[in-house]
């Protein structure tokens, strides 16, 4: 991989500096940096709730996008999940602001009212156990850790995704942190009020989501490392 794959790191980076890529690379899809999926993957084979979250997803993301793939929602095995990440490769935006927004604006279309859930250790640990049963249409098999809470205490919220969907199907590290990490970080700690850090692994695909733990303050601090697109 050349300089604008490094662009995106495979060790977590300061968000400020994701953000900055980010920017770099929604500029022009096509450059985004490919990532090497594995060729024996086992394919998800999806259940009639699953093809429904993920009609569900498409349809709310082609209203955003103003265009809808062409691969049938059913039928074919993996086809109506390959047609919303095609949408999603249309929701990237001319900067990161508004790529932001717009991933913003899907969510925005699922209700969230009442929201009887708060940033609590009882509500992040439902959050945690909700997770693994309601997003593998989205991301994959997925289970749930302890973790140390800055308080101390044993916080049974931390999500490990073994293998990311999206970032499998994708094949692009651009498209996990500007369509998935960011923007949803951004709605749930932003708009909802509850804590979620999302740490993409671009070495074996997989993903740690830690409800509760709100992206470190020093995330919007420094700049992009040296080995960024000139590098």
């Amino acid at each position: 991989e050349g300089s604008l794959a490094r662009c995106i790191s495979a060790s977590p980076l300061p968000l400020a500096s994701q953000r900055q890529h980010i920017s770099a690379c929604a500029s022009d899809a096509s450059l985004l940096p490919s990532l090497q999926v594995s060729a024996d993957t086992e394919e998800t084979r999806d259940n009639l709730f699953m093809l429904m979250m993920i009609a569900a997803f498409r349809l709310a993301m082609g209203n955003m996008a103003g265009w809808q793939s062409p691969l049938p929602f059913a039928g074919e095995p993996g086809a109506s999940y390959a047609g919303l990440v095609d949408v999603a490769r249309k929701l990237f935006g001319a900067s990161e602001a508004e790529t932001i927004d717009r991933v913003v604006n899907v969510l925005d279309q699922f209700p969230t009212q009442p929201q009887l859930l708060q940033g609590d250790r009882l509500s992040c640990e439902v959050l945690g156990a909700l997770t693994p049963l309601l997003f593998p249409f989205l991301v994959g098999a997925a289970k749930v850790e302890e973790w140390e809470h800055p308080t101390g205490a044993a916080w049974r919220s931390r999500v490990v995704i073994s293998r990311c969907r999206f970032l499998e199907t994708s094949a692009c590290k651009g498209m996990c942190v500007g369509l998935c990490k960011i923007p949803t970080e951004t709605y749930f700690n932003e708009r909802l009020g509850l804590p979620l850090t999302m740490v993409p692994d671009f070495e074996n695909c997989s993903c740690t989501m830690t409800w509760g733990e709100s992206p470190h303050s020093d995330a919007h601090e420094g700049g992009p490392p040296s080995d960024g697109l000139d590098g």
